[in-house]
């Protein structure tokens, strides 16, 4: 059963922060570290009239600790210490998501939990505030929000996606999507009918529905995969599927920018590409044009055709995408040759933080620290990158002006734990 079907790299993210020390006596250079621009002085000494990020935040932090994942408010990017001493725990969570002021919480991927935990922004605080607690063994890993009455959610432990509100948090109509599984022809799996639902977006009244296909603890069927769900008919209109590419596991579970559409109407969806781990699986993005439902025959973004700084300059996949605008998706990569062998996924830095231009399918690698995978989340704001990383300098939120191309030599808030997920407070 897919429930069981635990996808290593979150295993890894939750043995490792068992194993986890707050910071590092080490203060020498990150191997494989890609920075040669400047460097970005924050404010050191509590006087805010010299700190380059006076006024932005609030944000809200998840950040990963030797007991377990804890969800706070980050203030401001004012203050140069963040601990987890006003958070709260919400056990293996990776993910949440913001929506008028209330944080909802995704569970522990993989395990088949079904409490999504929510808690509320109010006078710059947060505060817990219920459960929502969806079908048994469902495992919620992303919600889109439509408005106040209307919301869907992926339910990929179960492969459905549903209809709520998000106010009464009652439950509507349902899609079933088990009969699109790629398993279905695959003897090895004769029982395992989930077509895995991951990311969603609305777009000319249908709603896309990439099916990452997951075969294995660390693989998905090769192909690509999405369902078309007709809104006002409430009907699955069709699902399109590329079986002929060796770009597998479409869309990624908890990231809201795994699927985006830009400013020309546009559909992109990040394709995983089974983590590394199968040399004869692609990672990058596919395109579905505006006004169309079918994949775009002349766009793919391949990352062996990005060359990233740092080790062999070859990156197996994307981590975290982040759409910033005008085409460009900022990004955690792994870089393998940076990697042990065996990997050291607490100590090893491979992680590399991109700007990818899917516009032009071309990369800029951002002169941050290498990092582990824990800690490698990545947003914009304000003029600048934001990056969570684990570094050999220690933990925290890392910065780069984009304009100025300068990053900050330290984090400019150092963080008690790896910074696992960031999102701004609007």
């Amino acid at each position: 059963m897919k429930i069981i079907k635990l996808l290593a790299f979150f295993v890894f993210v939750m043995i490792a922060a068992l194993q986890f020390s707050c910071g590092s006596d080490d203060n020498s250079n990150v191997d494989g570290d890609t920075s040669d621009g400047d460097v970005i002085d924050g404010d050191t000494d509590g006087d805010v009239d010299d700190n380059p990020y006076a006024g932005m935040g609030p944000y809200v932090a998840l950040v990963s600790l030797e007991n377990g994942s804890f969800i706070g408010l980050m203030e401001s990017l004012e203050k140069r210490n963040y601990t987890n001493s006003d958070a709260y725990e919400v056990g293996g969570s990776l993910w949440f998501i913001i929506r008028d002021g209330i944080v909802w919480v995704y569970p522990k991927w993989g395990t088949g939990e079904n409490e999504v935990k929510r808690f509320e922004i109010k006078n710059n605080k947060l505060f817990p505030l219920d459960s929502f607690f969806f079908p048994a063994g469902a495992g919620p890993t992303r919600i889109l929000f439509v408005d106040d009455t209307t919301a869907y959610v992926s339910l990929s432990q179960i492969g459905q996606v549903a209809k709520f509100n998000p106010q009464t948090l009652e439950i509507g109509k349902t899609y079933y999507l088990s009969e699109y599984a790629f398993d279905d022809d695959d003897p090895e799996t004769p029982e395992d009918k989930n077509p895995d639902p991951t990311s969603l977006l609305i777009r000319d009244g249908k709603l896309f529905v990439a099916l990452s296909q997951n075969s294995t603890q660390m693989t998905s069927h090769p192909g690509l995969s999405v369902a078309i769900i007709d809104l006002e008919t409430e009907k699955v209109e069709k699902v399109i599927e590329d079986k002929d590419t060796d770009f597998s596991w479409t869309g990624l579970q908890g990231i809201e920018d795994s699927m985006f559409m830009d400013e020309n109407g546009d559909i992109y969806i990040h394709v995983v590409g089974n983590w590394g781990f199968t040399a004869s699986s692609m990672g990058g993005f596919v395109r579905i044009k505006a006004g169309e439902t079918e994949f775009d025959a002349d766009y793919a973004l391949r990352l062996e055709d990005l060359k990233i700084d740092g080790g062999d300059g070859y990156a197996d996949y994307i981590y975290r995408p982040y759409y910033g605008g005008n085409g460009i998706v900022y990004a955690s990569v792994n870089v393998p040759s940076l990697a042990s062998n065996p990997p050291d996924y607490v100590n090893d830095k491979p992680i590399v933080m991109v700007a990818i231009d899917v516009w032009s399918k071309t990369v800029e690698t951002l002169p941050f620290p290498a990092s582990n995978a824990y800690a490698a989340t990545i947003i914009a704001d304000n003029g600048f990158a934001l990056a969570g990383l684990s570094t050999n300098d220690g933990n925290g939120l890392y910065t780069y002006d984009i304009e100025n191309k300068k990053v900050s030599e330290e984090p400019a808030v150092w963080t008690q734990g790896w910074l696992t997920c960031f999102q701004k407070v609007d």
